[in-house]
């Protein structure tokens, strides 16, 4: 997705548009380079327990389950950096301490020149996904 500075609310449109259809399924954030989070949709807030205000300017890592090695999250951000759209699944930690699994799509946001500024993820949870996969495993 290639965006400018002017266009850079169509983003935010676009993402207002999207939780409308899909407000109980998907949990969206966007990040800058660094993983602080600019955004976060109100299903982000309910699935990681996290209120909007903690989220806003806190490190993406802060619903780290630590489940995944430094090395994936090293990947996964190369990659994307690359411009490249991540895709894989990801277990994170809520505030409370339990986990949840999601279904990740990580995609880089470009401004004017092609310059990379940030990140866009949309997430959907998988827990039963999981659990399915548990059963048939342990069975």
């Amino acid at each position: 997705m290639d965006i400018d500075k002017s266009s850079f609310s169509d983003l935010r449109l676009l993402i207002n548009h999207e939780n409308e259809k899909t407000e109980h399924n998907a949990i969206y954030s966007l990040t800058n380079q660094k993983g602080i989070i600019l955004y976060a949709n109100d299903k982000f807030c309910e699935v990681s327990g996290y209120a909007k205000e903690e989220l806003i300017g806190a490190n993406h890592n802060i619903v780290n389950s630590g489940l995944h090695s430094k090395d994936f999250f090293k990947e996964m951000w190369r990659s994307v950096g690359k411009g490249n759209i991540w895709q894989g699944e990801i277990r994170n930690k809520a505030k409370n301490g339990s986990f949840y699994w999601v279904d990740t799509v990580i995609f880089p946001v470009y401004e004017y020149q092609q310059k990379q500024k940030q990140y866009f993820s949309i997430r959907t949870l998988i827990n039963d996904k999981k659990q399915l996969s548990k059963v048939k495993f342990n069975a």
